[in-house]
């Protein structure tokens, strides 16, 4: 069975020129190019080529989430890719950013948690393409990344997936990454506390 399919929507937040593809390259590859060069030497040591291909995840692994055309291209050139850098405050510690569905989304598992996240992010065209530690980055259909807790206490808001891996890797935010903690109403019963 393959997944619910919608349609696509502009990338109003990037510039025209960032959206052309050539026929070789990706829009997601033209993207890290152009605006995150720095992440390429971590993605080559990953294992990521130009020519990385990968399967998309099965349906039961993604809780319900529709898979939009944006989440599509994304994944298939970048899932199965696990980022490493190190801690810039404990040299001992290693940052990690797993591009692709991967543990924390099958922690979040309330059935209806898909409910909650399309209420945070004000859509319902969100799918999940990366996770840190204990959060899930779902990408909208607009091109910006809602990453939310698995344990529902707050959110983050970048601009696109790459400015999340910039932050959650090399732990310095760029503009337009915001934090919020999460209200009471956009938790799962399971996960309000009083």
């Amino acid at each position: 069975m393959g997944f619910p399919r919608t349609r696509d929507r502009a990338l109003e937040h990037l510039s025209t020129s960032n959206r052309t593809m050539t026929q070789s390259t990706s829009f997601f590859e033209q993207l890290l190019r152009s605006q995150y060069p720095h992440l390429l030497p971590a993605l080559a040591s990953a294992g990521w080529t130009a020519d990385h291909e990968t399967d998309l995840p099965d349906e039961e692994d993604t809780l319900g989430f529709v898979l939009h055309d944006l989440a599509e291209q994304f994944l298939r050139k970048f899932s199965n890719i696990k980022l490493r850098a190190p801690n810039k405050s404990n040299p001992a510690l290693t940052n990690q950013v797993w591009l692709g569905i991967h543990e924390p989304l099958g922690r979040m598992d309330p059935a209806h948690s898909s409910y909650y996240v399309h209420t945070i992010a004000e859509t319902s065209f969100v799918f999940p393409v990366c996770t840190t530690g204990n959060s899930v980055g779902f990408l909208l259909e607009d091109g910006r990344l809602l990453s939310i807790d698995e344990t529902w206490r707050g959110c983050s808001w970048s601009r696109d997936v790459f400015a999340f891996t910039h932050w959650r890797l090399f732990s310095e935010r760029l503009p337009g990454t915001t934090t919020r903690p999460l209200t009471h109403a956009e938790r799962p019963v399971e996960y309000r506390w009083d």
